[in-house]
């Protein structure tokens, strides 16, 4: 996980972060080497981390390429977040 997803610090902002998240994995091989399990303990320590952090939901595109504009997951976040009555922060944890 990269220092983007872990900033803003909530214990030095005083803001509590409602996050949705995304993970991906197009390939076998991206999946045996940094998988859809491996993304999910990584953001759910990020979570574990601040008691002022929260994931809502994780939204999952597997087989899908990143380089592929209308991923079916991340347009269901972005539904989501814009349906949200919240600030949305955007973080970008890897990229493939």
């Amino acid at each position: 996980m990269t220092e983007l997803m872990r900033d803003p610090n909530p214990a030095t902002t005083g803001t509590e972060i409602i996050a949705l998240a995304y993970k991906r994995a197009s390939t076998e091989e991206q999946l045996k080497g940094y998988g859809l399990d491996i993304q999910d303990d990584e953001l759910r320590t990020w979570e574990a981390e601040d008691t002022k952090r929260t994931i809502l939901e994780v939204f999952s595109d597997e087989g899908v390429s990143g380089s592929l504009d209308r991923r079916p997951a991340m347009l269901r976040l972005e539904e989501r977040a814009l349906a949200a009555e919240q600030t949305a922060s955007w973080s970008r944890t890897w990229t493939a």
